[in-house]
């Protein structure tokens, strides 16, 4: 992911912005039910995105 952002930044400035960020995330959530001594339920999520923010000629 770390060369996307990369290209996201150079990609930017080639274009003329004054100021390109780029903010990347990545989870994975675990959820684990557990009643009477036993696992009932497992659940495991996984989530991605990206945030973007370009000054251009301001």
């Amino acid at each position: 992911m770390f060369e996307t952002l990369e290209k996201g930044i150079d990609t930017g400035e080639q274009k003329g912005a004054d100021y390109v960020e780029l903010r990347a995330e990545d989870v994975v959530l675990t959820f684990i039910g557990y009643s009477d001594g036993r696992v009932d339920n497992l659940n495991v999520k996984a989530r991605s995105g990206v945030a973007c923010r370009v000054l251009y000629d301001g």
